[in-house]
């Protein structure tokens, strides 16, 4: 694997979650150098890939692409007029691709950017 090409840094969702799963699934995170607790993948491609390691992959433009095509198929007509209308009720297509966007790139490593801070995340 390549150096990453986004530099990511920690952020409310990235730092609770991430401690919270190395300690649900065993993984001990006392050794500062284990690739598991950083924010930056292993380059051994054979070796696992975290969540929080997937902004220094792809970066908060793609992050951003995959998120607006899922609310944007969520909004088409076509779909489920009950599951649409409970997202409408709460906002339209461009504040929810926003907000989630938002929430993502922070949770996958990309650094403070969901507004609102760890206490909206309990």
């Amino acid at each position: 694997m390549s150096a990453p090409k986004h530099s990511p840094a920690c952020g409310y969702a990235t730092a609770a979650s991430r401690l919270d799963y190395l300690q649900q699934n065993g993984i001990d995170d006392s050794n500062n150098n284990l690739f598991a607790s950083q924010l930056i993948p292993d380059p051994d491609w054979t070796t696992p890939l975290y969540y929080w390691q997937l902004y220094a992959l792809l970066g908060g433009d793609r992050i951003t692409a995959i998120v607006r095509t899922f609310y944007t198929k969520i909004f088409k007509k076509e779909a489920d007029e009950e599951f649409v209308s409970t997202f409408s009720s709460v906002g339209g297509l461009e504040h929810h691709i926003d907000t989630q966007k938002s929430y993502w790139i922070d949770a996958f490593g990309g650094g403070r950017e969901y507004q609102g801070g760890h206490y909206r995340l309990k």
